[in-house]
């Protein structure tokens, strides 16, 4: 084994000695260069100088006089020039530090060429070399800037060679140096450093084995010692895994029983109810997650359907679902009107969610005989209906906040039913905004509801399975990238040879013709408001009276009248509202329809009561008989009598979306029926 300390030392000096040699072969050859650079331009200066004085004496009369002791005294200050030479316009040699070449042609050294990367020079000035020698020449000019010669310097590279090998001595002396000091300091620095190896080597060996109770003791303020406090922290982070381990693994249990629990509350297969196929399909974001469908059973061959999505996703949005699948199941069978519904629904749940968390909420009813859907919304999508007749697409949406979104009773009446007729080759579908906010890999863009149109539309045309093809059709639009939320479809499809067989029930009959009176009265009708309290029940003869005339009542079929309102108003006060004062009723006389016959139009007085309270629970009517002494004395109960016995027509519709409705119609004709209120 190698020690960690003698490859740290190793590596030091190995990487020391690199670079001080890198610089070292750097810097020579900066200095090579610059001291090159100095020496090429000292010499052009020296020759440049010499033609600047050697001017005078080539225009005297003995020129080699006056420049022999010039070029004499250079050469012995400059040992190292090769040779200086002044020549004239001839090119005969004038001065010379020989005096046996004045007057001779000069011989210059063979295969000069002009050096590279020269110093800059003057017009008329060269410089030249060979291997041995370089040489400057400078023109000598005349007063009037006429060449009249030339001075020629030559100078001996081994001069150069000289300098730059003692300069080469110095820095390897130098380097010799650093390096002796740089192997003792790093052998020193990395035995300082590498002191804490051993302990941590032996700690990381017993964590190794199981140990996980080991603990470091390294008192060091570099990496290492970080290192020491981090293998603690990692042992005990692994202690604490063992421990965890087993709860992740049953938390991981408790979420695939939570998957299998939530797709148990899904249906297992298509429904078919006549003409209608029903199908849906879920694609949770987690493993569980907060979209829920389903389709009921109901009586008279009705088939309810509902789409929810529950704010967030994961286990608590599955929990959610699964109390709101609890509730459907109890509740469905029990309201006609799909507004009722999720009125209980929104007392329920906002009872029991916390603030902040809602559910939307899409519940219809659906009647194959009829191909009537008659649905509401909490805040849900759109519906969508393909009209095969004339191929088109179009979006119904239904008013209403989300189930536990605005705790109170106010927004409880704000569910309202709708209905959509359906015909041969129709399709509805209905989704959660997983489906319509799909986001692209690439862009980022929405699949949007007019490509869900597009898809339906598309697929009907083909004869193709509309859910498949919309569940393909935002494969593909996601690539790849996944699901920011949960995706959930409802589809509905008519068969193409489906014809409707409309069919009304009484109760739905009575139920449009009270609804149809309460639109009736708040459009032009008179209006009183009653606190839920005994003591404001005298304001309803007071109300009366001023009105009794214009209603066509007079004597004892006023009292009559005024006695039944009384009467409901109570019932109302204290069995639907249990005498809360904070809470009221309405009461409207509806004037007569323009549009009814005259006889209709003076014979009858119509009233609408409306209240938001408990419903009457209706059962057969049965006539008590007054005749009985124990029916005399017991003196109560008896108010569902006095209606039926004052009123000529009386219609109870409870729990419709605009509340529970009674309508009362006094009059003598008894040929008007419910004509009055159409």
């Amino acid at each position: 084994m190698i020690s960690v300390r003698w490859i740290v030392t190793i590596g030091v000096v190995a990487l020391t000695t690199l670079i001080v040699l890198a610089a070292a072969a750097i810097s020579e050859h900066n200095a090579r260069q610059a001291l090159t650079f100095e020496v090429e331009s000292r010499l052009v200066l020296e020759a440049r100088n010499l033609g600047l004085g050697s001017s005078a004496p080539l225009l005297g009369d003995f020129p080699e006089l006056m420049l022999q002791p010039v070029v004499k005294n250079m050469q012995t200050r400059q040992p190292e020039l090769a040779f200086i030479a002044v020549l004239d316009r001839h090119g005969v040699v004038q001065g010379h530090s020989d005096v046996r070449q004045l007057g001779s042609t000069p011989q210059l050294p063979a295969h000069l060429t002009e050096v590279p990367n020269a110093p800059p020079k003057g017009p008329g000035e060269t410089l030249l070399g060979n291997s041995s020698v370089l040489v400057a020449s400078a023109p000598v000019l005349s007063p009037d800037g006429q060449p009249i010669g030339r001075a020629v310097v030559g100078l001996r590279r081994a001069y150069l060679e000289r300098m730059l090998a003692d300069a080469r001595r110095q820095q390897l002396a130098a380097l010799a140096a650093f390096l002796l000091v740089g192997i003792a300091a790093a052998y020193a620095l990395s035995w300082y450093l590498m002191r804490p190896i051993a302990p941590l080597r032996t700690a990381i060996e017993r964590i190794g084995r199981g140990d996980l109770d080991t603990v470091v003791e390294i008192r060091d303020r570099t990496e290492l010692g970080a290192l020491a406090g981090t293998l603690n922290r990692m042992a005990g982070e692994l202690k604490r895994a063992q421990l965890e381990l087993v709860d992740r693994e049953r938390l991981a249990h408790e979420m695939q029983l939570a998957r299998r629990i939530q797709l148990s509350l899904l249906p297992s297969a298509p429904a078919q109810a006549g003409a209608f196929r029903i199908e849906g399909t879920q694609i949770p974001a987690a493993e569980v997650g907060g979209d829920y469908y389903q389709f009921f059973d109901l009586p008279g061959d009705r088939v309810g359907l509902a789409v929810a999505d529950v704010s967030g996703k994961g286990l608590a949005g599955s929990l959610v679902t699964a109390m709101l699948h609890a509730l459907l199941r109890a509740s469905v069978a029990r309201y006609d009107s799909p507004g009722a519904l999720l009125t209980v629904l929104d007392r329920e749940i906002g009872e029991i969610l916390e603030l902040g968390t809602f559910v939307t909420l899409f519940y219809g009813i659906l009647e194959p005989e009829s191909g009537k859907l008659t649905f509401a919304s909490a805040g849900h999508l759109p519906i969508l209906h393909f009209r095969a007749a004339g191929a088109r697409v179009e979006w119904v949406r239904a008013p209403g906040p989300p189930l536990g979104a605005i705790r109170g009773t106010h927004v409880r009446h704000t569910y309202r039913d709708l209905a959509i007729e359906l015909g041969g080759g129709d399709v509805l579908v209905q989704c959660t905004d997983g489906i319509t906010e799909a986001v692209a890999r690439n862009s980022g863009a929405e699949f949007g509801a007019d490509r869900l149109g597009q898809v339906v539309s598309a697929a009907v045309s083909e004869s193709a399975a509309v859910l498949g093809a919309i569940t393909d059709a935002v494969a593909r639009w996601h690539d790849g990238r996944p699901q920011d939320d949960d995706e959930t479809l409802l589809a509905v499809s008519v068969s193409p040879g489906f014809v409707s067989r409309p069919a009304q029930s009484a109760a739905d009959r009575d139920r449009s013709t009270a609804l149809a009176c309460l639109a009736r009265a708040e459009a032009a009708g008179e209006r009183l408001t009653l606190p839920a309290s005994l003591a404001a029940l005298p304001r309803v003869g007071e109300w009366f009276d001023r009105l009794a005339a214009r209603a066509g009542l007079a004597g004892r079929a006023a009292d009559i009248a005024r006695l039944a309102l009384h009467e409901a108003c109570a019932n109302v006060v204290e069995h639907a509202y249990a005498q809360d004062p904070a809470r009221s009723l309405d009461l409207w006389w509806v004037p007569p329809d323009p549009a009814a016959t005259r006889s209709a139009a003076t014979e009858t007085a119509l009233f609408v009561l409306r209240d938001h309270g408990s419903p009457f629970r209706q059962v057969e009517h049965r006539q008590p008989s007054l005749e009985d002494p124990s029916v005399r004395r017991r003196g109560r109960g008896l108010g569902l009598e006095i209606l039926h016995r004052a009123a000529e027509r009386l219609i109870y519709c409870p729990e419709t979306l605009e509340g529970n409705l009674l309508v009362m119609r006094f009059g003598s004709d008894p040929a008007v029926g419910r004509e009055a209120c159409a």
